[in-house]
């Protein structure tokens, strides 16, 4: 190692290429580094859902739900399984077990619950899959005085729309209800033709589908041929032949039914601040950027190429790259106060000159971190960000050792590229064995198990690729900047060397008069002083294992958005859940407009409301970012509630 140093302090020119070409490629590769909110990862969750309309959760539970978990339960690589039953549909949730092939499991599940043969005729087909972390980036919520259908049509156009765009690939439909055809038999008029409800059933399935009839050979080629008969309107069903009559007349669905072309009962619109609403949901896929997405979603908001009509709005509403942006800005203030920081700081000691090459560890060891993170599989996410924000404390240490010993060189006289380095020889073993043992501190988070593993696998890779690369740059490049530095031991600045002077005595007196007494004091008593932080360290494990110092994951940081979720017993009456859920939304626009006028600013933006079952709903603030606000979210949170009070049959 002592003949890498010498060499490269000798030959600047390499120094300065090796610098330059871990800049340049950092920056190259940090443009096209994957940028998300969080990695893409699998939760090792596997899902099935199973639709059984018209059942109850007891039906649900007992017809279906048993009878899948008799099939799978001894399946090698399941961890636990839950089930959950509700009105027409039941859900089983598996948690793989650590180490397990997560798509073998998949088929063999499927494959299980396919040759399950005892389910009622009413349950429709099992959906099996994987859960996994979806990218989104933000709705574009269409709302305005239009009807329901109005609202999907034009959703469906903005849909299509949106993924013709370069940076967009996946939309999606959310909090709409899905279209439904009902046939409404009447008792009466079965009797009056004497049929049968199944009759009717009958004639209906067998009227409308698309039957494959055979296939023409030709010396061209063979033609399918296919018996297209599948009805998709309303007034289609209606005229479908149920029977016959002698007399040559035939009976109609619309002799013994109403059809009603339209949407799901039960389930309302979503409304969006007081007005009918459908949003699309946006997501980052593969290798796109969440900001490209972004600007490309904004863009098509202020422009749209689909036709609009007047009383209609498009917004976009949760950006989350506005949070990745945040982070970003985050990173980059710390790094420029940090980098700041050590430059004054340095400065009040060391030559400026020695400070600005010691300050430039900093960005080079970043920009050699962003060269590597793609090769691991890597992204730009919230998780990311947080280990090179908390990797920026210890990236610059080794450096500041290496350049005051080469300082120190150069005042006891030896000078040039001789000092240089004999002074990164000297301190070479104690950097290179700071440095290993931070990577040895973090380099077990690789291995943690599980999603949660997986999500914070990202925060040893950085840390461990920054320290590398920040103790390249202390060995190998800061040696050649420091090697002309001059030996005068305070800056040629008049003004600087002052303040040199000043910093450098106030030091030396604080070292003889207090630090070198105290540390005679605690060599005398070596025992003691070792006891003495034994003791503190027994006490701050006390205090945490007594429950004194609370221990959590995640702290608690205070969001931008808060949510109501409102639930209402199964009897409860259509009429009632919507007027209980509605006076929530009243509750929440009656506090945005009072929080306007007190503070003259709009302290809420949004207000979502999604009805997302027959008796449930749920609606959404979106608040002004916390920096913009005159009241906190808790405070806001409790002024909603108490504007909405008590609410009857809510469970």
């Amino acid at each position: 190692m002592n003949a890498i140093i010498a060499w490269f302090a000798e030959n600047k020119v390499a120094a300065n290429l090796l610098m330059v070409f871990v800049v340049v490629a950092g920056i190259i590769s940090l443009q096209d580094t994957r940028k998300e909110i969080l990695p893409n990862i699998s939760l090792d969750l596997i899902t099935i859902s199973v639709p059984y309309p018209g059942a109850s959760p007891e039906d649900v539970e007992k017809s279906v739900l048993n009878r899948i978990e008799s099939a799978i339960y001894d399946l090698e690589g399941i961890k636990s399984l839950s089930s959950k039953a509700t009105e027409h549909l039941g859900v089983l949730t598996l948690e793989i077990a650590y180490g397990h092939d997560s798509k073998h499991l998949l088929n063999e599940i499927k494959a299980r619950v396919d040759g399950i043969g005892t389910f009622p005729a009413d349950v429709e087909r099992p959906i099996v899959r994987e859960i996994s972390v979806r990218n989104m980036v933000a709705y574009i919520v269409i709302s305005g005085d239009a009807d329901e259908r109005s609202l999907k049509n034009l959703a469906a156009q903005i849909q299509e729309d949106l993924t013709t765009k370069p940076n967009i690939s996946q939309v999606s439909l959310a909090s709409s209800r899905p279209y439904e055809i009902a046939i409404e038999v009447s008792e009466a008029s079965l009797q009056r033709y004497g049929m049968s409800f199944l009759e009717v059933a009958n004639a209906v399935r067998q009227s409308s589908v698309d039957l494959p009839t055979g296939v023409i050979k030709t010396a061209q080629g063979n033609v399918s041929v296919k018996a297209k008969g599948q009805v998709y309107w309303g007034e289609d069903f209606e005229d479908i032949v149920i029977r016959a009559l002698p007399d040559g007349a035939q009976v109609l669905v619309r002799d013994v039914a109403t059809v009603l072309d339209g949407f799901k009962e039960g389930v309302s619109l979503s409304e969006f601040n007081g007005r009918p609403a459908v949003a699309l949901s946006v997501y980052r896929v593969g290798d796109q950027n969440i900001l490209d997405v972004s600007r490309e979603l904004h863009d098509y908001v202020k422009n749209p190429t689909t036709y609009i009509p007047e009383g209609i709005h498009l917004d976009v509403w949760q950006d989350s790259s506005v949070y990745f942006k945040s982070r970003m800005d985050l990173l980059s203030e710390n790094a420029i106060s940090g980098l700041a920081l050590v430059f004054i700081i340095l400065l009040l000691f060391l030559r400026a000159q020695l400070s600005f090459w010691v300050s430039l560890g900093i960005p080079i060891s970043f920009m050699g971190a962003f060269m590597l993170l793609p090769h691991f599989d890597g992204s730009l996410n919230m998780i990311s960000l947080f280990a090179f924000i908390l990797v920026l404390g210890i990236v610059v240490d080794d450096a500041i050792i290496v350049g005051e010993n080469v300082f120190t060189k150069h005042r006891e006289g030896i000078g040039g590229v001789r000092g240089a380095i004999l002074g990164a020889q000297e301190v070479q073993k104690p950097v290179i064995f700071s440095v290993i043992t931070t990577i040895i501190a973090f380099a077990p988070l690789i291995m943690l198990p599980g999603p949660e593993g997986k999500l914070m696998k990202v925060i040893p890779i950085v840390v461990i690729c920054t320290l590398i690369f920040s103790l390249i740059e202390s060995l190998l490049v800061l040696p050649s900047h420091v090697s002309g530095i001059s030996s005068d031991e305070f800056d040629r600045f008049p003004v600087i060397g002052a303040v040199q002077r000043k910093f450098s005595l106030g030091l030396e007196k604080f070292v003889s008069r207090i630090y070198s007494p105290f540390l005679e004091v605690c060599l005398r008593w070596r025992y003691t002083t070792l006891f003495g932080f034994i003791g503190v360290l027994i006490i701050a494990l006390s205090l945490m294992a007594s429950g004194w110092l609370k221990v959590v994951f995640f702290s608690t940081i205070e969001a931008d958005t808060a949510s109501a979720t409102i639930s209402f017993a199964q009897n409860t009456t259509p009429e009632a859940v919507r007027d209980g859920i509605k006076r929530v939304e009243r509750a929440a626009l009656n506090l945005k407009d009072e929080l306007r006028n007190e503070t003259g600013h709009e302290q809420i933006l949004n207000v979502f409301t999604a009805f997302t079952s027959d008796t449930a709903g749920r609606i959404v603030l979106e608040m002004a970012p916390s920096e913009n606000r005159k009241l906190s979210g808790q405070k806001i949170t409790r002024r909603w509630e108490d504007g909405v009070g008590d609410i009857r049959d809510v469970v």
